[in-house]
Parts: structure tokens; sequence; C-alpha cells
């Protein structure tokens, strides 16, 4: 099963390495399994992260409260402070 797991982050990462490769960006690929908000704060623990910085889909804010939010999870359970980008 975390093979499993582990094989359809690298899928879903593959398009956004190619794009940092070609820009010439460094990066690190951390692949968790579980509720996104505890996952990040204790990857963002462990790695000693001084900032979380991550996309949302653009939901409104009302639909965002209605359906309950990934980015507003993560900032619920991570330390430091988390940048949002639409």
């Amino acid at each position: 099963l975390k093979q499993y797991h582990h094989d359809e982050g690298e899928k879903v990462l593959k398009p956004a390495k190619r794009l940092l490769e070609k820009a010439g960006g460094a990066y690190h690929c951390h692949i968790g399994v579980g509720q996104p908000g505890p996952v990040i704060g204790e990857f963002a623990e462990q790695l000693k992260c001084t900032h979380v910085i991550m996309g949302t889909r653009g939901l409104s804010s009302t639909l965002g409260l209605l359906l309950g939010s990934v980015a507003t999870h993560v900032v619920g359970h991570v330390k430091v402070p988390v940048t949002l980008i639409k």
C-alpha cells in the first residue's frame, strides 16, 4: 500500500518536477498519506520549515466554508506562516 501511494504521488509530481528542472529551480519532494493538515504540519515540523507556500482551488469563501478547505486545515495544523496562492 505504501508503494502504491508513493508511485501515485510520483505520477502527480512529474509535471511539476519537469517545470522546475527546466527553470533550474531547486526542490525536494516529500510524499505523505493522510489528512493534509496534520501530514503537512508534521512535515513542516520534521523538516524545520520556516514557511509553507501552497496553491488553492480558488473557491469562494462561502463555498470554502461549506465544503471545508484543505488550505484552512493546513493553516490550522502548521506552526509557521502559510502563504496561499490562487
